[in-house]
């Protein structure tokens, strides 16, 4: 099996996401931080953390797709949000993006991003068998 989800009855996720994954025999696509941008470099969404949440996955799913990858490759997620008032919305557009098993998933309240306006940044690995 090239791609298999860490599960141990020691370790619980709290959330939707998973443990971790143990992958072999394929290939690993590393995504740097996504943000809600379009593809003329203007944030989307203004203040509304869904719409940016929206915006940053549909993102992170373009580049996946260019790389020959989709959103169920994903096997881990590190989430940078600016509010922690923004988790539910967040966590509400994330489960429209998938399933389990889930992704491995770190989730961060940070101070600032690098532009004021963004709300939320996701860094993604994806693995895809040889």
């Amino acid at each position: 099996m090239a791609k298999q989800q860490i599960d141990s009855d020691k370790v619980k996720p709290v959330a939707a996401y998973s443990t971790g994954w143990k992958v072999s025999n394929g290939h690993l696509i590393m995504l740097a931080g996504q943000v809600a941008v379009d593809v003329d470099g203007n944030t989307v969404g203004g203040d509304d953390i869904r719409a940016q949440t929206r915006q940053v996955y549909e993102n992170i799913k373009a580049a996946l797709e260019a790389a020959g990858a989709g959103m169920a490759d994903i096997i881990r997620l590190t989430v940078y949000i600016t509010d922690a008032a923004n988790v539910p919305g967040c966590m509400e557009v994330r489960q429209t993006y998938f399933s389990e098993p889930y992704p491995a998933s770190t989730l961060l309240v940070v101070s600032g991003l690098a532009k004021p306006e963004w709300l939320i940044e996701i860094d993604a690995i994806a693995f895809v068998e040889d």
